[in-house]
């Protein structure tokens, strides 16, 4: 089994303020043929990624990584994220150099939920922050 976390971004590296997942305490862009691995907080949406219906219309993908700009538009990482009772599982990267060596990631539910929860806390300081800046700009 996987462990899933994550580390927030340095706006002043990246530009954008967001998080690096890691899997197995390595950033997710380590997993063989992984191409990005920074994830925005706008492209969060309340769980890992937007939903990109046009990569399969009977499969669910979400964003796992982006582009260095921040937006998945430009280029980013896709995966299969399936939830069952007690695990969480991460397949059919798009995104990745060589898809048939794309692996599945397993981890546990409470692990995943965990993550996403203090990924959501950040998210909202986030959008809070950057209110804040537009309005001092303005």
């Amino acid at each position: 089994m996987n462990t899933l976390d994550f580390e927030p971004l340095d706006p002043d590296e990246f530009g954008f303020r967001g998080f690096r997942l890691l899997i197995d305490g390595q950033y997710i862009y380590s997993v063989p043929g992984c191409t990005f691995g920074e994830l925005s907080y706008w492209e969060f949406a309340d769980d890992l990624g937007l939903e990109d219906e046009s990569v399969s219309s009977q499969k669910i993908h979400r964003v796992v990584g982006v582009c260095d700009c921040g937006f998945a538009g430009c280029g980013a990482t896709w995966a299969r994220v399936e939830k069952h009772d007690g695990i969480v599982t991460f397949s059919e990267f798009s995104g990745f150099q060589n898809p048939q060596e794309s692996p599945t990631l397993t981890f546990d539910r409470e692990n995943y939920e965990a993550v996403i929860a203090r990924m959501r806390i950040l998210t909202a300081k986030y959008q809070q922050l950057d209110a804040r800046s537009k309005g001092e700009a303005e």
